[in-house]
């Protein structure tokens, strides 16, 4: 039975998130009502036809067709997310992957589902997203106890405790179990795979491959690495499998860098460095081969992949810098024009008046309308004029805009932060100070976790500061100076990442 309480406002002008808050509200009481509002803000985010938002209502509307059963629905949704995957937040497309995994688990086609719910795990790791962590090893965990393999189901419970708060806790780390080790890993990816026929499950089987391989890599066991991860390239490319294949050819490409076999390690991370669009794998990807080419003795090639490398960091910041004082000037432009025009038009306006009122007779009227008659057609040229030049500008506007994007994060606390306006961040214990402009934003976060989101412009310099280097004037052996006016202390662990900036 579809129950739905009747709402009668216009929810047209009502932001995205608001609407999404009004459906998450209703979602354990009345699910059709939480529907009918993910429904509104979805067919909202289609009319913008912003990318973010569509993919984000997609997302929650399908939360709650799965709650319904409604499979194909919530499949086509999902569908969307998926091919534009590129182009979406880390987080966005583990959530994509985790409802996935909730279709293929209500459907009981346990493989699919493991499939789903580890390939989001690959997308929650890099950006340390605990629920996500948490639920997607859950429900991993729920599944193999339906298949009654109990030591592996608790295995992964284990594991998603390690990402939940205690409920009587501070949420302090000290109150989770400790971190499993890659022994215990390596001995649950082997029980896995013996439970895997990889014939009928080719995708699993590369996921759970590739899983062993990190763990053998955390215990510096790097031959046997190389043959887990290959395994993993092998099975997807046997099936045309092409998720995360560039991060299975760096993994390799660092495993041979380690058992020094620097021919094979450039072979594998110049792979990786060629189809991976990951900012943050790529710098790794260029750390790894300076390391190689300069252990290797190729120090011209570690020198050009040094320059190549700061100007792949240094593009980036210079054409969003270039496209943003376009934009500037181009609005500054307008704005001129447009008080110019006013300011045309009001004196007209007076003269107009002032002729009006002093012309008595028929000939201060005829040559009162001689001289309107001019100012109208010189009015008229002008204003054609201006018009003109108004849509000149406005399409140099409109052209820039559509290559400028304000490049931000998102706090966990949902708060933006744009990036052109943060001087420094500083650490506090379990919260983040964020210093911008004109504000100071709170957050709770780790230096680490935040310093995976930022461009390569913002550098850590001391264990509790990251800082803006386009802002640094100056620095000395123990401190250095933003915008000449903010001192920030360096340490010693920290200061070769500046020293590029003396």
């Amino acid at each position: 039975m579809f129950s739905v309480v009747c709402f009668s406002q216009n929810y047209s002008n009502i932001s995205t998130d608001s609407i999404l808050a009004l459906a998450k509200s209703y979602s354990k009481t009345n699910n059709d009502s939480a529907l009918y509002f993910a429904d509104i803000a979805h067919k909202n985010a289609l009319k913008t036809t912003v990318l973010d938002d569509i993919a984000n209502t997609a997302y929650h509307k399908s939360t709650y067709l799965i709650a319904k059963k409604k499979f194909d629905d919530a499949l086509g949704l999902l569908q969307f997310n998926l091919d534009n995957a590129n182009s979406l937040s880390t987080k966005q497309v583990g959530n994509t992957y985790l409802n996935l995994g909730a279709i293929y688990y209500l459907k009981e086609e346990w493989d699919v589902a493991l499939e789903h719910y580890f390939n989001a795990i690959s997308y929650f790791e890099p950006i340390n997203y605990k629920r996500g962590l948490a639920k997607a090893n859950l429900q991993i965990g729920v599944i193999y106890e339906k298949r009654n393999q109990m030591e592996v189901a608790n295995f992964f419970y284990d594991k998603s405790l390690s990402f939940t708060p205690s409920n009587n806790s501070n949420h302090s780390s000290e109150n989770l179990p400790s971190e499993i080790s890659f022994e215990r890993k390596i001995e649950m990816s082997l029980k896995m795979l013996e439970s895997i026929r990889e014939k009928d499950n080719p995708k699993l089987a590369s996921i759970v491959h590739y899983n062993l391989s990190m763990a053998y890599t955390g215990l510096n066991q790097h031959q046997k690495a190389i043959e887990a991860a290959s395994r993993s390239l092998n099975i997807k490319k046997k099936i045309g499998f092409e998720e995360n294949l560039d991060v299975n050819y760096a993994l390799i490409g660092k495993a041979f860098l380690r058992l020094r076999n620097y021919s094979q390690a450039f072979i594998y991370l110049e792979k990786a460095q060629n189809i991976s669009t990951k900012r943050h794998l790529k710098t790794n990807i260029y750390n790894y081969l300076i390391e190689g080419y300069s252990n290797s003795g190729n120090y011209k090639k570690a020198l050009a992949l040094s320059n190549e490398f700061s100007a792949f960091k240094d593009s980036i910041n210079t054409m969003k810098e270039n496209e943003r004082i376009a934009e500037i000037t181009a609005k500054y432009e307008h704005e001129k024009q447009e008080k110019e025009i006013l300011r045309l038009q009001q004196e007209n306006q007076e003269k107009e008046l002032a002729i009006a009122y002093e012309s008595t007779n028929r000939w201060r009227f005829a040559l009162i309308s001689l001289v309107l008659l001019s100012l109208l057609i010189w009015f008229i040229s002008l204003y054609r004029n201006s018009l003109r030049h108004n849509r000149e500008i406005k399409a140099e506007k409109e052209l820039i805009a559509q290559k400028v994007e304000r490049t931000y994060v998102i706090l966990n606390n949902k708060t933006k932060v744009y990036l052109d306006e943060l001087n420094y961040i500083q650490s506090d214990g379990n919260y983040l100070s964020f210093f911008i402009n004109d504000a100071t934003i709170i957050d709770r976060n780790r230096l680490k976790v935040m310093l995976d989101q930022l461009p390569p412009n913002f550098v850590r310099v001391h264990r509790s500061f990251i800082v803006n280097t386009n802002l640094i004037t100056s620095i000395n052996s123990t401190s250095l100076l933003l915008n000449r006016t903010i001192t920030i202390p360096v340490s010693r662990t920290f200061k070769s990442n500046i020293s590029q900036f003396k």
